[in-house]
C-alpha cells in the first residue's frame, strides 16, 4: 500500500514538472513571437517618415499578455527579455528620430524662410507621358471650385496667374503642348500667352504670370503624377513646383513657384476643355428673359422705372419696352444686360456678396456687380452668374406670381434660377460685314467685322471707329474710341426715338481695324496698322491710307500701304458693305473718329457740329491722300447728291480716365444727334 503512494506521488511530481517546463516554453515562445511582431510594427512605422508611431502601447500588450499566468517569475523574467528587446529597438529608433528631426527642421525652415534653402533635391516622381496636348481647365487640389485664371482678362505680357471661382471663362483656359524634349508650354486660350516664372527667378516664392512666347526654360514644364488623378507642374528653370500661395483656395489667390512639399497647394487637376466657342453662348441681341419657372413671365423693371434703383421682378409678357434687354458680350470676357426703356444695366444691389441680395438696375458704372457669366444649362435654358460674388439669378422662392422679385441666391439647379433668353426685334440689328487679317491667317485671335444697325429711314450715316487700333497718346488707345461707339449705340436704343428711327439708318462700325486694336503693340506700325495683309510678306496696312481715292504708297511701319490700295482684308470688306448699304435717295454721311489732334477735317459743315460740342477751332478742308473720308465723299453719292465725310480728331487725352473725365463720349453723341437732326 505504501509503494502504491510513493508511485503515485512520483507520477503526479513528474506530470507536474513537465507541465510547468511547458508554461515556462509557451511564454517565453509567445513572448519572442510577440516581440518579433512588435519589431516588425516599429519597422515598419518607418516605411513613412511623416507618420511615425509609439511603441509604448504595444509593448504594453506584450507585458499583459504574459501576465495572464499570475507567475510572478515568469513576469520577471519576461520584463527583463522585453528590455533586452526594447534597447535594441531604441539604439535603431534614434538613428531614425535623428533622421527625421533633421527632415523637419529642414522643412519648417524651407516653409518660413523659402530662400534660405538651397539645392534642395525634390522627390523623384513619375513623369507622366500620357497628358495629350489638348486644351484644359486646370483644378486646385484645394478646391475643385477654383482655377487658374489670368487676372482681369488680360491679353498683356505680365498679366498676374492667380486662382479664382471656375467659371468656364476663356482667361481659365489653357492650350497644353509638349515639345520634343518632353516639356511641357501652358498657352492661354484668351491671350495667346505662355505661363512663366517671372524673370526666370531661382527663388523659391517667385511669381507667375503670362509672357509673350520665348522659349526660354522659365516657359517649360513637367508634369509629373500627384496621385488620384493630380499632378505637379515643375519649373525647368529652377525645379520649383508650381504653387498655391499660402494653400488657400480663394478668388484672387496668387500663384507661385515653391519647393515641393506634397500639399495640396501643389497638386492639380486637369479638366479637358472641348467647348472652344464658349464666348459666343448668346449672340449680342435684344431678348426677353423668360424664366423657368413660368413660360409665360420674365424679368421686368417694375412700374417701367428709369432710375437707377428701379427694382427687378417677373410679370406676364406683355412686350412692353421695360421687359426687352439688350444683352452683349464684351471683351472682357463678360455679359452686359441693358434695359431698352432706361438704359440702365442689371445689377447686384450695392455689390452684395450675399445669397439673398437684391437685384435691380443700374446706371453704368463698369464694375463687376453689372457683369454676368451666362451658362448653358441645357433644353434652351442658361444661368446668369454674377461677377461680383459667384451667386445665380433666382426667382424668390421659385413663386411665379406676378411681381415677385428677383434676386442672387447660390446654385441649386432648381428652375428658379433658369432662364431663356428670348430674341425680341426693336429697330436693332447686330451684324458682321467680312473677318480680320488674323481671321484669315487662322489665328486663335482673328475676329468677325461687327456693324450695329439703327433705323429704317432713307438717309445714311456710317459712324466709324478704330481704324488705327492704336493711335498716339497711350498705349491701346484705340479702345478708347470702340467704347465711344457703344455708349453711342447704348444711347441710340434707350432713346428709342422713333423719329430719328424713321429718318435715319444708323450703322455703327465699333472697331475697323479689331486685330491691331486688341492684339497689336505699336502707335508706329502692327497696333496702328492691321496685323496680316494681302500686301507682300503679309505686313500690316494703314487702314486710313488705304483706300482708292488719291491712293499714295508709303513704305513706314507706321503709314503702310502695301503696293496697291486696299490690300487690307478688313478694308476690303468695309468697302463693299458701305457701297451695298450707302443711300438709294437720299443723304449718306461719313463720319471718321480719331484721337488726338483736336481738329476736324473735310466737310466743314459737319465738323462744325463736333467742334461746337467739343470745344476745338481747327479745321483742314482737305480730305487726305488714301483716306477713307476722301473715297466715301467720292463713292458713296447716289441720285445726283453727293456723300458728306469729315474726320474727327478729339482733343488730346492721356489716358482713359482724361477721355471719361472729360466727357469725351457723351460730347461726340451730343454733336453726332445734333447733326443726325439737323441735316
Amino acid at each position: 500500500m505504501f509503494k502504491n503512494k510513493i508511485f503515485i506521488l512520483s507520477v503526479l511530481f513528474v506530470t507536474i514538472t513537465l507541465t510547468f517546463k511547458s508554461l515556462v516554453v509557451f511564454a517565453v515562445e509567445k513572448n519572442s513571437s510577440t516581440n518579433s511582431l512588435l519589431e516588425n510594427k516599429i519597422s515598419e512605422s518607418y516605411v513613412q517618415p511623416n507618420e511615425v508611431k509609439t511603441t509604448d502601447v504595444e509593448n504594453a500588450e506584450v507585458n499583459n499578455t504574459l501576465e495572464y499566468n499570475n507567475n510572478d517569475s515568469l513576469v520577471y523574467d519576461n520584463y527583463i527579455a522585453n528590455d533586452v528587446i526594447e534597447n535594441s529597438i531604441e539604439e535603431k529608433n534614434k538613428d531614425k528620430e535623428k533622421s527625421i528631426n533633421e527632415e523637419d527642421i529642414k522643412n519648417t525652415l524651407i516653409q518660413n524662410n523659402p530662400g534660405d534653402i538651397k539645392d534642395r533635391k525634390t522627390k523623384t516622381l513619375s513623369t507622366i507621358d500620357t497628358i495629350d496636348n489638348g486644351t484644359y481647365i486646370i483644378e486646385s487640389a484645394i478646391n475643385s471650385n477654383y482655377v487658374l485664371d489670368i487676372e482681369n482678362n488680360s491679353q498683356q505680357s505680365g498679366a498676374n496667374l492667380r486662382l479664382y471661382h471656375n467659371f468656364e471663362k476663356k482667361n481659365q483656359i489653357f492650350n497644353i503642348k509638349k515639345d520634343e524634349n518632353g516639356y511641357y508650354t501652358i498657352i492661354s486660350v484668351n491671350s495667346n500667352k505662355v505661363l512663366d516664372v517671372a524673370n526666370a527667378c531661382k527663388n523659391a516664392g517667385t511669381n507667375v504670370w503670362q509672357c509673350w512666347q520665348n522659349d526660354s526654360d522659365a516657359q517649360k514644364w513637367t508634369i509629373k503624377d500627384a496621385g488620384d488623378g493630380y499632378y505637379y507642374f515643375i519649373s525647368k528653370c529652377n525645379d520649383l513646383y508650381l504653387d498655391v500661395s499660402n494653400g488657400i483656395a480663394a478668388n484672387g489667390t496668387n500663384i507661385q513657384v515653391c519647393y515641393g512639399n506634397n500639399s495640396k497647394a501643389q497638386k492639380f487637376k486637369l479638366k479637358e476643355f472641348s467647348n472652344i466657342n464658349f464666348e459666343d453662348i448668346i449672340e449680342n441681341g435684344i431678348y426677353e428673359i423668360e424664366t423657368g419657372v413660368n413660360k409665360n413671365k420674365c424679368l421686368e423693371v417694375t412700374n417701367a422705372s428709369k432710375s437707377s434703383g428701379g427694382n427687378v421682378h417677373i410679370y406676364g409678357k406683355t412686350r412692353v419696352y421695360c421687359q426687352k434687354v439688350f444683352v452683349e458680350y464684351n471683351e472682357d470676357g463678360y455679359y452686359t444686360l441693358m434695359f431698352l426703356h432706361s438704359g440702365k444695366f442689371l445689377d447686384v444691389a450695392n455689390a452684395g456678396k450675399e445669397a439673398g441680395t437684391n437685384v435691380w438696375q443700374c446706371w453704368k458704372n463698369g464694375s463687376d456687380a453689372q457683369k454676368w457669366i451666362i451658362k448653358d444649362v441645357g433644353d434652351g435654358y442658361y444661368n446668369l452668374i454674377s461677377k461680383c460674388n459667384g451667386l445665380y439669378l433666382d426667382v424668390a422662392n421659385g413663386a411665379t406670381a406676378d411681381c415677385t422679385n428677383i434676386q442672387v441666391c447660390y446654385g441649386n439647379n432648381s428652375k428658379a434660377q433658369m432662364f431663356k433668353l428670348k430674341e425680341t426685334q426693336m429697330g436693332i440689328e447686330i451684324g458682321s460685314y467680312g473677318k480680320s487679317g488674323l481671321k484669315y491667317q487662322g489665328n486663335v485671335n482673328g475676329t468677325e467685322l461687327k456693324y450695329y444697325r439703327f433705323g429704317l429711314g432713307p438717309n445714311v450715316l456710317f459712324a466709324t471707329f478704330a481704324i488705327h487700333g492704336w493711335e498716339d497718346d497711350f498705349d491701346f488707345d484705340g479702345q478708347e474710341l470702340t467704347k465711344i461707339a457703344n455708349a453711342f449705340r447704348d444711347k441710340l436704343i434707350s432713346m428709342n426715338d422713333s423719329k430719328l428711327a424713321n429718318k435715319w439708318t444708323i450703322y455703327i462700325f465699333p472697331s475697323l481695324n479689331p486685330d491691331g486694336e486688341y492684339y497689336g503693340w505699336s502707335h508706329n506700325g502692327p497696333g496702328r496698322t492691321t496685323l496680316y495683309s494681302a500686301a507682300p510678306g503679309n505686313q500690316g496696312i494703314d487702314m486710313n491710307r488705304t483706300w482708292g481715292t488719291d491712293w499714295a504708297k508709303y513704305t513706314t511701319s507706321r503709314n503702310y500701304t502695301g503696293t496697291e490700295p486696299f490690300q487690307a482684308y478688313e478694308a476690303r470688306h468695309l468697302r463693299e458693305f458701305l457701297l451695298l448699304n450707302k443711300s438709294i435717295d437720299g443723304q449718306t454721311v461719313l463720319v471718321d473718329l480719331h484721337g488726338w489732334l483736336n481738329e476736324t477735317m473735310g466737310d466743314e459743315g459737319i465738323g462744325l457740329y463736333y467742334r461746337t460740342q467739343l470745344g476745338m477751332n481747327k479745321h483742314i478742308s482737305s480730305y487726305g491722300r488714301g483716306y477713307l473720308i476722301n473715297w466715301a465723299r467720292a463713292n458713296l453719292g447716289s441720285n445726283g447728291r453727293a456723300a458728306r465725310a469729315a474726320l474727327i480728331e478729339l482733343p488730346e487725352a492721356y489716358s482713359s480716365a482724361d477721355v471719361s473725365n472729360w466727357g469725351l463720349a457723351d460730347k461726340y453723341i451730343n454733336a453726332t444727334i445734333n447733326m443726325l437732326r439737323g441735316i
